[in-house]
């Protein structure tokens, strides 16, 4: 088998050679800040608030104010005539009509 010495390992090995490869390594330990670990595969997280939002529906607030206040700002905001409700356990934006007078 063909040697590599660590400073050419930058240097790409293509194809049957890249089998028969070894790395050779002038030390035991591997450089300061660096771990090795095997990559994980990406698994989205399961969120039960959504599923709840999906099934009874969204948590929103404010949906019968005439008017918004600008402290009302971080769970509905107007915009074009129609307002947008933050659903308080999804975290959603969701356009809604405002009420009617």
């Amino acid at each position: 088998m063909p040697v590599v010495s660590d400073r050419l390992c930058h240097q790409p090995v293509i194809g049957a050679a890249a089998l028969d490869c070894v790395v050779v390594r002038d030390h035991d330990h591997d450089p300061a800040g660096v771990r090795r670990e095997r990559p994980r595969r990406f698994r989205p997280r399961f969120h039960w608030e959504l599923l709840h939002c999906g099934i009874t529906g969204h948590a929103l607030e404010g949906l019968d104010a005439r008017q918004l206040r600008p402290q009302d700002a971080i769970f509905a905001r107007e915009a074009g005539g129609v307002r947008w409700h933050r659903c308080l356990r999804c975290d959603s934006w969701l356009p809604v009509d405002p009420p009617l007078p």
